[in-house]
């Protein structure tokens, strides 16, 4: 498993989340794509295959939202080969 924690300058958790999906291209799993409303901590849960053998890729992504700072995303990652792992944090910017 592979861990990175990110800052991210977004307004909301939702906004959060729309731009994660858009940039990994996953699908998210059981509606986590969005969040309670009035909440300042949520996790997305995604799932995805890594083209060119790199094998199937789950990702938890723990967002907390302060007014101050925007979203605070701690990003882990499983998969089949590490190097895929790697990658996926990578595309975020970890």
């Amino acid at each position: 498993m592979a861990l990175s924690t990110i800052l991210l300058h977004l307004r909301t958790l939702l906004a959060a989340c729309d731009s994660i999906i858009e940039l990994l291209h996953m699908e998210p799993l059981g509606g986590s794509q969005i969040p309670a409303s009035g909440t300042t901590v949520h996790t997305l849960q995604l799932s995805g295959l890594l083209t060119g053998g790199g094998g199937k890729i789950l990702a938890r992504c723990r967002m907390t939202f302060s007014r101050g700072e925007g979203v605070t995303l701690e990003l882990g990652v499983r998969g089949e080969k590490q190097e895929a792992c790697q990658l996926v944090i990578a595309a975020i910017g970890g």
